[in-house]
């Protein structure tokens, strides 16, 4: 029984130990970005992509939404915000409000504020409006298929009315970069 016990704790100290490592390296990749260094920080997230984060799924993706997040960064950084935006979209399945507003706001750079606002409006008004939307939505996501996006967007309904006013380029985007 007692080694049954140890057996039990040693699997999930290493798990924990596996987990943080992986997110150590995720950190340092931020760390890079922030200083511009954009190939090194590419090799931390490829590393960081394939780190072990222990069996508990939840830090799995946890550490692949950063890890997505980060690698859109690079490309908004690069001037690529129609691959960053699109990125966010296609592989993010968890629609958080930072995330919903990230990818707006990269493709409003890449095609234009007022393109982007005018054909979302053109949606919802295809689709009844918002009231109508709304009495059909199950909750989570709402997908809007647009002519600049290799998929449908798909927003959080509670997200959408706060993205046009509150939305503001993250900090690290503003940063010029060199590659090392």
């Amino acid at each position: 029984m007692k080694s049954l016990l140890l057996s039990v704790v040693v699997l999930f100290l290493a798990s924990e130990s596996f987990a943080q490592d992986g997110f150590d390296i995720i950190r340092m990749a931020e760390k890079k970005i922030a200083k511009g260094k954009l190939n090194r920080a590419e090799k931390l997230l490829d590393w960081a992509a394939e780190s072990d984060y222990g069996f508990c799924g939840n830090a799995w993706m946890d550490a692949h939404e950063l890890i997505t997040i980060d690698r859109s960064k690079i490309y908004a950084l690069r001037g690529k915000y129609l691959d960053a935006a699109n990125m966010l979209n296609d592989s993010i399945s968890n629609w958080s409000y930072n995330v919903d507003c990230l990818k707006m706001t990269y493709y409003s750079k890449a095609i234009g504020r007022e393109k982007v606002y005018q054909e979302m409006d053109s949606l919802i008004r295809q689709n009844g409006g918002m009231n109508e939307i709304l009495d059909g939505w199950g909750g989570g996501a709402i997908e809007f298929k647009t002519s600049f996006a290799t998929n449908p967007i798909q927003l959080n309904v509670e997200n959408l009315y706060k993205i046009g006013a509150e939305c503001t380029e993250p900090e690290s985007n503003k940063l010029q970069y060199s590659e090392q």
